[in-house]
């Protein structure tokens, strides 16, 4: 920042270049709310992810329910397909042993009565796994039945969840109302020099704070030791800055 002294923030005393000490107390109590502000506002836009992140777990839930539902449904349809594959069979054997009745040669009979035969081992072979998915759609009806009451309460929690998200939220903004209201008020208390080189440095430097303590010749910000010059000023109580990272110092 060129000269660490800033000669054109330095508040007079007693007609000299010295600050009291007192006067960075306005200051300190400002940046204190500032920071807690910036904290507050950072806390803001977690509401969102928040919400989203719920939103997503309700997503995944509901497609997990819905694939267990459809694993049902889709067996249903195969046993279905069964019966009626089992029916289609059982309505040939019976024209099969019509034309029976019309055949005149033997060799017709005996082939007709093969391929009544096979449908019928095809009936039997139906009728076996039909039993065996009965059973494994009861099962599944069993599971979607638990899946879904669990589903159900999850909802049920995540909704709550939604709900005090959102009224977190709304009484989150109510405090950030007092708290802009209240560094208002709090600005007004700190000269308008200090007020103005405090202001530039919110915007210069990414991570606050921006007013620090100056102990043992070193700089509470960056922890980096100052000139001699900038150490002697902080002593003489002159609104000085770090000559590394550009804080403004105090002296406790």
């Amino acid at each position: 920042m060129g000269n660490s002294v800033l000669a054109d923030f330095v508040l007079v005393r007693d007609d000299s270049s010295r600050m009291p000490s007192n006067q960075m107390i306005p200051l300190l109590a400002l940046q204190s709310r500032d920071l807690d502000l910036r904290k507050a506002v950072l806390s803001l836009q977690s509401f969102p992810q928040e919400r989203a992140r719920v939103e997503k777990e309700m997503a995944e839930e509901q497609q997990q329910l819905e694939a267990a539902r459809n694993q049902v449904r889709e067996s249903e349809v195969l046993r279905e397909r069964m019966e009626s594959d089992a029916e289609a069979a059982q309505e040939k054997i019976v024209k099969l042993k019509n034309q029976q009745l019309e055949v005149r040669k033997n060799e017709e009979y005996q082939a007709l009565n093969h391929e009544i035969d096979s449908l019928k081992a095809k009936i039997d072979e139906i009728e076996e796994k039909e039993i065996l998915l009965l059973d494994q759609i009861e099962e599944e009806k069993a599971a979607f039945a638990k899946n879904e009451a669990e589903v159900d309460k999850l909802m049920e929690g995540h909704r709550k969840t939604l709900a005090r998200i959102d009224a977190d939220e709304v009484r989150f903004r109510d405090q950030l109302s007092g708290m802009e209201e209240d560094i208002q008020s709090r600005r007004s208390e700190v000269d308008a020099g200090l007020l103005a080189q405090y202001d530039a440095l919110w915007k210069q430097i990414k991570r606050p704070p921006v007013v620090v303590p100056l102990a043992d010749h070193t700089c509470g910000g960056c922890h980096l030791r100052v000139s001699n010059d900038v150490d002697a000023a902080v002593q003489a109580f002159k609104v000085v800055t770090c000559d590394s990272c550009g804080r403004m110092l105090y002296l406790e």
